[in-house]
Parts: C-alpha cells; structure tokens; sequence
C-alpha cells in the first residue's frame, strides 16, 4: 500500500473520473456524483490552499481524501480547514485507509496552520 500526494488545482480528466468513480461506488447511486460536480468541487477558494491524496493498493486506487484550507484571511493566526470528501471503495473499507487518509489529510491541515478543523 503506498499513498499518492496530488495537488488537486492540477488534477487531470484521468484524476477527476478517478475520484468520481470511486465516490460513485462508496456511496452508491443514492450520493452518486458526476464528472461535473467533482470538476467544480476542485475549485479552489479565493486564496485558498487544497490537497489530495490517493491511496494504490496493488496498483488499484483504493481510496483518496481531499482537504482545504481557508484563504480569506491568512494573515490571521487562527486559520480554518476542512476535510472535503474522503471514500473508499467497498472492496478495501474496513481495512484502516480511511482512517490513515483522515488522519493524513488532518496532519497536513495543521502543518499549515489550521487551528480548525471541520
């Protein structure tokens, strides 16, 4: 197992199918996704900073989590961050990524100077 950083801002059409898909099969029809939907949730805010990782299991992409932090006024000492979707296919849940991606993208939220985290 090995994860991946990627900067969302530069995702390909490859990434972005990528994470539909595996948001798509996590959630199932009922939360399903489209490509536009994930496309425009890449966007980042006005000065703001987000962050992805994927996690590969045996070459297959398991699982990924996306992070944001806020950049409306950096210059505070208190910065706001926020996990923006974290999903693991059926066939690897139940095995710690998730955990491992949270946690992941919480260390990263801090390292950065978020003091919240939502």
């Amino acid at each position: 197992m090995s994860d991946v950083w990627i900067d969302l801002y530069r995702t390909s059409v490859e990434h972005q199918e990528m994470l539909a898909g595996i948001w798509n099969e996590a959630c199932g029809d009922d939360l399903a996704l489209s490509l536009e939907v994930v496309v425009f949730n890449l966007q980042p805010a006005p000065g703001g900073q987000q962050m992805g990782w994927f996690v590969l299991v045996d070459g297959d992409i398991a699982a990924f989590v996306s992070a944001t932090i806020d950049g409306v006024d950096q210059s505070s000492q208190d910065r706001d961050g926020w996990i923006d979707a974290l999903a693991v296919k059926p066939a690897y849940q139940r095995q710690k990524l998730g955990s491992k991606l949270l946690d992941r993208a919480e260390r990263w939220l801090v390292e950065h100077g978020c003091t919240t985290a939502h």
